[in-house]
């Protein structure tokens, strides 16, 4: 759950954004902003933000680098390559992890395969200086597990799952990057495990239940699914995904009534819904499972 006082400034931001006025915020708070958008997935949002924040504070490195990590989770490598060669200090362990993770996925991108591997294996050696500069931040070490997920490079990412939970065996970023990266390669059991240890860390994170409802509803257990969704909703009421999913749950399980309710709420919030809500929602797919719910309903 998000504090009082970053919700505060979150709102404020949002309401500025929408009113089309200009106001002041710090620079720290900016890059809150934004990194929340990005933990949340929420790319759009993110990137109003960064171009906010860019106009407020254009030399600002941070803020660089925040927009450089938003285009290699788009998957724009080339334009994240751009940002990185642009920034003057190249010293900085969070420049190189960025310049790490592009290379990373050039190598994984290469079509011959023993040049593939030679390449690997050398932004390998990038992240291990990387980490030394960073003096084994987890925040790094979770950063290098998800960059491998999203490259499906898993016989690494394993390994640096391993060495990370030797470091700093309950840390929460290493923990929930982990947990996706297991259910990425189908080990159910290891993904609920770790999300489980995660919502330990901190039972009121809407987060870490919101990743485990997704876990137990990408391998079938529906029912389960439902009460980690449930929590979500407990915890942050205007969480309209979850409302959305938690849908998708009791349609598999057959409960069409139920389903159709969340699904009718669900595109109403995301039509009511302020720039604070997730983009790009796909409510076409939402339309066609409601009409399946009606013929389903009338049938019984």
């Amino acid at each position: 759950m998000i504090d009082n006082e970053f919700q505060d400034i979150l709102q404020r931001y949002e309401k500025t954004v929408s009113s089309g006025k200009k106001a002041y915020f710090d620079a720290d708070d900016m890059l809150d902003i934004i990194d929340w958008y990005m933990e949340e997935e929420r790319d759009d949002d993110a990137d109003k933000a960064i171009r906010f924040a860019r106009r407020l504070y254009p030399a600002n490195t941070d803020i660089v680098m925040a927009e450089a990590r938003l285009r290699i989770y788009q998957g724009d490598y080339e334009a994240a390559a751009n940002i990185v060669n642009s920034l003057e200090f190249n010293d900085e362990p969070e420049v190189n992890l960025l310049a790490s993770d592009i290379l990373l996925h050039r190598a994984n991108q290469c079509a011959d395969p023993k040049y593939r591997d030679g390449l690997i294996a050398l932004s390998e050696k990038a992240y291990e200086r990387t980490l030394r500069q960073a003096d084994n931040d987890p925040g790094f070490y979770s950063s290098i597990i998800s960059q491998h997920s999203r490259e499906e490079l898993f016989e690494q990412a394993n390994q640096w799952i391993e060495r990370a939970f030797k470091e700093h065996p309950d840390h929460p970023a290493i923990l929930d990057a982990s947990a996706l990266c297991y259910a990425l390669q189908g080990r159910a059991r290891e993904a609920i495990d770790l999300a489980n240890r995660l919502i330990d860390s901190d039972p009121y994170n809407a987060r870490s239940w919101g990743i485990l409802g997704d876990i137990l509803h990408d391998f079938g257990d529906f029912t389960q699914a439902l009460d980690a969704y449930d929590y979500v909703k407990a915890i942050r009421p205007d969480e309209i995904l979850s409302e959305q999913n938690m849908g998708d749950c009791h349609f598999a399980l057959g409960h069409y009534a139920e389903a159709y309710r969340l699904y009718q709420s669900a595109l109403e919030n995301y039509a009511n819904a302020t720039v604070a809500s997730p983009p790009s929602i796909d409510t076409d797919f939402i339309q066609a499972k409601l009409e399946i719910c009606k013929i389903r309903m009338k049938k019984k």
